[in-house]
């Protein structure tokens, strides 16, 4: 069997094979499983670069999947989990090994960049640590309600904005999957009067650090509702983010 291959695992056949579609156009193999419980005998048998799972699913569940893997000793490839429920804590699934957590429906882009991100991490065998660079310099946000943090600095540094989202970096703090949180962000990109905007978000996924010394975690934040000061924001830091690019 080849190392290329991702295993896939979910009992939403439709979700699954879309997924699946996705990933072989962006050149990676797959191989699918319907249950927890077949994923754990192909595991048993073979090495995957990396396990993309549904959490919740008949008979195994994605948590318990990463449970048995590890406790079996089997080869420990990275761990992507996908909900479409609120039935599992990012900040415990995290801690239980799993390298990042999605929240269906997701961006697939975001899917994608965080897919390589983990594989190269994994992958790398000089042990160097992995800066994190963004066009947009120094741009952070701070969460003004959703989870309790130190409210007088930024808790995350944010490398990309779209319309409707944006990817974050954070040091120390982490919000869970499908919190609501209210956030301002500051920018050295935007002019005074767009400083500081603020605006309602969606935790949509959220990814560990192995080889970062600062950056802890990353997430990303899907836009719920959007001031007129937002939107002109948002257009200011994708401009400049695709004038970089």
């Amino acid at each position: 069997m080849s190392l290329s291959q991702i295993l896939v695992v979910d009992d939403d056949e439709s979700f699954r094979e879309a997924l699946v579609w996705r990933l072989e156009k962006h050149g990676y193999e797959i191989l699918q499983c319907r249950s927890g419980i077949e994923a754990l005998k192909k595991l048993k048998l073979d090495r995957f670069r990396c396990v993309v799972s549904d959490v919740r699913m008949p008979g195994m569940s994605g948590i318990e999947l990463l449970d048995k893997s590890q406790k079996f000793g089997l080869s420990k490839p990275p761990f992507i989990l996908m909900t479409g429920q609120s039935d599992v804590s990012c900040i415990e699934a995290l801690k239980l090994g799993a390298d990042a957590v999605f929240s269906k429906p997701f961006d697939s882009d975001h899917f994608l960049h965080i897919l390589r991100e983990i594989l190269v991490d994994r992958e790398s065998s000089d042990g160097r640590e992995v800066s994190v660079s963004t066009v947009l310099g120094d741009t952070w946000l701070k969460l003004q309600s959703g989870f309790t943090t130190n409210q007088s600095s930024p808790i995350g540094k944010v490398t990309e904005v779209k319309r409707n989202s944006l990817l974050a970096y954070s040091a120390d703090a982490m919000p869970d999957l499908k919190q609501i949180v209210n956030l301002s962000l500051t920018s050295e990109c935007l002019p005074e009067d767009l400083n500081g905007f603020s605006i309602d978000g969606e935790i949509r996924w959220a990814r560990r650090f192995l080889k970062s010394r600062f950056f802890k975690f990353s997430f990303g934040i899907e836009f719920l509702s959007t001031s007129e000061q937002a939107k002109r924001a948002i257009s200011t830091l994708i401009h400049f983010q695709d004038s970089k690019m």
